[in-house]
């Protein structure tokens, strides 16, 4: 995961849903269901990561993913194009590739 400050990062992925695109707290408030309306709200395919020990999260909207989001090579290699697990301090990957601690 591509942070702020331009440095990449390992990260969990921690859900994947639809958020509103148009409401006040978009970028730093994960919606739920309940506060989602879908008849008043634009809403965009979105990942939620946490990124680091205390829980900290980032939200990478769906157009922003081939600039902030990078798979992680896995044990066998990977022909996604991720970057190799000994390049970063990741302890494993998940099976679709996306990035565990």
């Amino acid at each position: 995961l591509k942070r702020s400050n331009g440095v990449w990062t390992c990260a969990v992925l921690a859900d994947r849903t639809s958020q509103p695109t148009n409401a006040p707290s978009t970028r730093a408030h994960w919606h739920t269901e309940d506060e989602i309306d879908e008849g008043s709200m634009r809403l965009e395919e979105c990942m939620l990561f946490v990124i680091n020990e205390d829980g900290a999260t980032k939200i990478v909207k769906r157009r922003h993913w081939g600039k902030f989001v990078r798979r992680m090579q896995t044990d066998g290699g990977d022909e996604g194009g991720g970057v190799p697990a000994s390049r970063s301090t990741s302890r494993g990957g998940s099976s679709d590739g996306l990035l565990t601690l």
